[in-house]
C-alpha cells in the first residue's frame, strides 16, 4: 500500500514524539489542519509544504512521498564519511562535505548539530584547529545553522550547547551583544540538569536506589565543571599578573581529582581541561614569575603523569570512591581532554618555553614525551 501525504506527515510527527497540537504551533497552522492532512481528508497547501520540510528536516520529496525515506542511511553514511576526514586531520573537508549534504537537507538536525561542531573547532580562534583562511566564513555559516537548531530542535541539550558554540563564536570574533544573548539562553541555576530533575523524581516515588545513581551522575558533572572552572579562573588570575592566585586555583583543581579519586585504580585525566593542561598552565605560570626550576618540575609531573595514564586509557576501571560508587556508568579511562587539544609534545613546544630549549633536561623530557605517543 503506497503511503499518502497524511502517512508521511503522521510517521514524522509520530518519530519526534509531537501531538498534532505540537505540530500545528510549529508551522502556524490549526490543530484541525493536520488532523484532516493526516486522515488524507484534505492536503496541505504548497505554501505549507516546505514549512513541514524545514521543520523535520527532510526534503519536500519525503513530505509529497515521491522518493523513499532512505534519509537517515544517508546522513549516517555522510557522517561517517566526515568522520574518515577528521581522523586524517582534514577537519575543513569534513565540514565543506557537510555543507553539501545540507544543501539536499538544508534543516536536517543531525547534519547541522554535526555542522556546527565542526564550526568551533575550525572558526574559534583560540582552537589549534582554527582555520585562517576559511574561519570567519564558517563562523557567518555557523550563525545561521545555530539559529535553526534553536528553532527546529526538540532535544534541550543540543540547542543548548548550540547556544555555547555561539557565545564562544561571537566572543572570538568581537560581537558581545550576540554573545550575551545566547549566554542568557542558559538557566540560572547550576543544578538543572536531567540528572537532577530524575532525582526528584525518584525521590517521590521512593526510588531511593535511583535517585542515588542520578544524583552521583549528577555530582560528577558538577566535579568535571569545577575542575573545569578552576582553571579558567586560574587563567584568568594569569592575564592580569597575579601569578599567586593564578596557581592556587591550579593546585586546588589538583587537590579535588587527587582526593576525589584516591581509593581508586585510576585518577582520570580530568587535569585536561577545556583550554589546555593543568600542569602545564602551572609551568607557564612559574616561568612567568622566572622560576626556571619550578617550571621544568611541573613540566616533568606533567610528562610523568602522561606516562602512568595513557597505557591504561584504553582499560575499563570500576570507580570505587566514596563520591560516585553507586554512579558506575561511565567508562572514566575515556575521558581526557575535550577539544583534543591536549598533546604533551604541544605544551612542551609553546612559545612561553622557548628559552628552556637549551637545557638538556628540557630536551630529555621533550624526547620522553614524543616517545609516549
Amino acid at each position: 500500500m503506497l503511503e499518502t501525504v497524511g502517512d508521511n506527515i503522521r510517521k514524522l510527527r509520530k518519530e519526534r514524539n509531537l501531538t498534532q497540537e505540537d505540530l500545528a504551533v510549529a508551522i502556524n497552522v490549526t490543530a484541525q489542519a493536520i488532523s484532516k492532512w493526516e486522515n488524507s481528508v484534505g492536503l496541505p497547501d504548497i505554501s505549507q509544504i516546505i514549512p513541514l520540510a524545514t521543520f523535520f528536516g527532510v526534503s519536500t520529496d519525503v513530505i509529497l512521498g515521491v522518493v523513499i525515506n532512505d534519509r537517515e542511511d544517508e546522513v549516517k553514511k555522510i557522517i561517517d564519511d566526515c568522520n574518515e576526514k577528521a581522523l586524517k586531520l582534514d577537519n575543513i573537508g569534513a565540514w565543506l562535505l557537510l555543507q553539501e549534504a545540507l544543501k539536499k537537507y538544508p534543516t536536517n538536525l543531525t547534519l547541522l548539530q554535526e555542522s556546527i561542531e565542526y564550526g568551533i573547532e575550525l572558526a574559534y580562534k583560540e582552537n589549534s584547529t582554527y582555520n585562517k583562511e576559511y574561519g570567519e566564513m564558517i563562523y557567518r555559516k555557523t550563525i545561521k545553522q545555530v539559529d535553526l537548531i534553536a528553532k527546529y530542535s526538540c532535544n534541550t541539550n543540543d540547542v543548548l550547547r548550540a547556544h555555547m558554540i555561539m557565545v564562544l563564536l561571537h566572543s572570538s570574533y568581537g560581537d558581545v551583544e550576540s554573545a550575551v544573548k545566547h549566554a542568557n539562553m542558559f538557566p540560572w541555576r547550576a543544578d538543572m540538569t536531567v540528572d537532577a530533575m530524575c532525582a526528584w523524581i525518584n525521590h517521590a516515588f521512593n526510588e531511593y536506589k535511583i535517585e542515588q545513581i542520578n544524583l552521583q551522575r549528577c555530582l560528577q558533572q558538577h566535579l568535571f565543571s569545577m575542575i573545569n572552572i578552576l582553571a579558567m579562573l586560574g587563567n584568568s588570575y594569569e592575564s592580569t599578573e597575579d601569578y599567586e592566585s593564578a596557581l592556587k586555583m591550579y593546585f586546588s583543581a589538583l587537590d579535588i581529582i587527587n582526593y576525589v579519586f584516591k581509593e581508586d585504580e585510576y585518577v582520570p585525566q580530568l587535569y585536561k581541561v577545556e583550554n589546555g593542561n593543568i600542569y602545564c598552565f602551572i609551568a607557564r605560570t612559574y616561568i612567568k614569575m622566572n622560576n626556571n626550576e619550578e617550571c621544568l618540575k611541573w613540566l616533568e609531573k606533567m610528562v610523568e603523569v602522561e606516562q602512568i595514564t595513557i597505557p591504561k586509557k584504553n582499560k575499563d576501571f570500576i570507580v570505587k570512591n566514596k563520591f560516585l560508587d553507586k554512579a558506575n556508568v561511565y567508562n572514566f579511562s575515556k575521558i581526557g581532554s575535550i577539544n583534543g587539544d591536549n598533546n604533551i609534545v604541544n605544551c612542551l613546544t609553546l612559545s612561553c618555553f622557548k628559552d628552556l630549549e637549551k637545557l638538556d633536561k628540557y630536551q630529555k623530557l621533550l624526547l620522553i614525551a614524543k616517545q609516549i605517543y
